[in-house]
This record gives structure tokens, C-alpha cells and sequence, in this order.
């Protein structure tokens, strides 16, 4: 199940230098998808996603993909600049029909110095 496409108006990511020329919004391989923020947060937007769909390129057309990557915009901040190597920041804000929500991270979870512990490992592979 997606999120509503259509109350969704944008979704901007606000990053550092390195990861906003994760910029491809038109991944063709399997490595490409692994590099591809535009990617990584369209497939946030779905409630489960099938861990086994995740390394197909059809996962993107029959899943709605591109309508989504349509309203995805990457800013490089040079504030967020300033704080590496030390943090990786990044903000998210999503604009919807109604709304406007925003969220910021220094140092997302998976990182060597922010580690997912065996929880939250075996939390996020939970099969159903």
C-alpha cells in the first residue's frame, strides 16, 4: 500500500555535498537502485514493501515509482557541508494537500558511528 499519491504535492531532501548527487531519478541496474536517493525515498512512501521486489527494476513501474520520483527535489545545503565528515545530516519535508511535515537527522541510524543493533535489524527484515 502506497502512500496517498494524491495528497502528495513534494517531497524536498535537504543533504550534504555526497549524497545529493545520489541524484539518479532514472536507475537502470541493480547498483544504480542501491545509489539512487530519488529511489530509496519513493520506496519509503509504501506501508510494506516485499524485501524479494526490492532488486527488480519492474518493482518501479508496477508500483507507481515514477509518479513519485516526479515530485522528489535534492538540495545540496551548504550548511549541512559544513558538518561533515564528522555527521551525514539530511532533512526531509514533505508537502502535501493539507500539510507540511519536516524531519531532521545529524547522523541516520546504520551508520558506523549510529548502529542498528540486532533489534532493530531483525525489525526491519520482519517478514509478515
Amino acid at each position: 500500500m502506497i502512500l496517498r499519491l494524491k495528497i502528495l504535492k513534494k517531497i524536498t531532501i535537504e543533504t550534504y555535498k555526497i549524497a545529493s548527487e545520489h541524484d539518479n531519478f532514472n536507475p537502470e541496474s541493480k547498483e544504480d537502485i542501491k545509489q539512487s536517493l530519488p529511489y530509496a525515498v519513493a520506496i519509503s512512501c509504501f506501508d510494506k514493501v516485499d524485501i524479494n521486489n526490492l532488486n527488480c527494476l519492474n518493482f518501479a513501474k508496477d508500483h507507481n515509482l515514477n509518479d513519485i520520483i516526479k515530485i522528489i527535489n535534492i538540495k545540496e545545503s551548504e550548511e549541512f557541508n559544513k558538518l561533515t565528515p564528522n555527521n551525514r545530516p539530511s532533512k526531509v519535508i514533505v508537502e502535501t494537500n493539507n500539510n507540511v511535515y519536516e524531519d531532521y537527522i545529524m547522523l541516520p541510524k546504520g551508520e558506523s558511528e549510529n548502529p542498528f543493533t540486532k533489534e532493530d535489524i531483525l525489525k526491519k527484515i520482519q517478514v509478515t
